[in-house]
């Protein structure tokens, strides 16, 4: 069952299982050909200019699938289904294009008005992409 395509350029990807079951991803290119399939084991797979690091589940451990990117072609995210689905979640970024920047830009003689004001703090901001590591530390409890 298709569930989304990733664009193009999509970056810092996550997918999961809401809860743990024996459903599975796949992951095929726009030709159809599967990078992941319902027999996939965990592992590391090549594909769409990236590594995607897979963790099979089964009724115990959840299903989880990462890759860093960016995607160099869209990527098809389908469901094998054997299980009641019980929900997925899936997570990216993608990268704003020259061109949506340009249309964001504010216009010649607009002064003061609420709409100059909000585009420009968003322009003020950059995200940068970590890798997530191992915690150095476990949780304290907090207060």
């Amino acid at each position: 069952t298709h569930i989304t395509t990733i664009p193009q350029g999509a970056c810092s990807l996550n997918i999961s299982f809401l809860r743990a079951n024996n459903n599975h991803f796949a992951l095929k290119n726009l030709e159809g050909v599967y990078l992941i399939d319902s027999l996939s084991l965990t592992g590391t797979y090549k594909g769409a200019g990236t590594n995607f690091f897979y963790k099979r589940g089964d009724p115990v451990i959840e299903e989880h699938l990462t890759a860093d990117g960016p995607m160099e072609s869209p990527i098809q995210l389908e469901l094998f289904a054997s299980d009641i689905n019980r929900g997925v979640e899936y997570r990216y970024m993608v990268p704003i294009s020259e061109e949506d920047q340009q249309l964001k830009a504010v216009k010649p003689g607009v002064k003061n008005s609420k709409e100059h004001k909000r585009r420009r703090s968003k322009s003020q901001y950059r995200w940068t992409l970590k890798t997530l590591t191992q915690c150095s530390r476990s949780c304290g409890g907090g207060y």
